[in-house]
């Protein structure tokens, strides 16, 4: 695979890209599914947002060290710019689309 032209790797890659980030704009802002999970990063973000620290809009005082901080974190970040409803799906939706791009640097460099 490492034989093939790099313009037409990186068109493709774009396209794919691009392709990808449609369907998960198209399905993310359209349905309103959310995991049981994604409601805990989303109260701990929302939390983040309000109070500036990482717990539980429920039960202050304590923190919520069950879960990594990084995607909270972004939750967060977004609140700043979008509505709480839209803030989680946002993040969700570029941090998918950017695994796409995880994938196929990965499967180039290994095969």
């Amino acid at each position: 695979m490492k034989n093939i032209d790099p313009s037409y790797s990186k068109k493709s890659l774009f396209l794919i890209f691009i392709l990808g980030l449609s369907l998960r704009l198209f399905l993310g802002l359209n349905y309103h599914v959310i995991s049981p999970d994604g409601v805990y990063y989303a109260q701990i973000g929302e939390h983040i947002h309000q109070k500036h620290s990482y717990g539980i809009l429920n039960v202050p005082g304590y923190p919520a060290i069950i879960q990594p901080p990084a995607y909270p974190f972004l939750i967060a970040i977004t609140r700043y710019l979008l509505p709480k409803t839209y803030a989680g799906r946002v993040v969700n939706i570029l941090l998918g689309s950017l695994l796409i791009l995880i994938s196929f640097y990965l499967t180039f460099y290994l095969f």
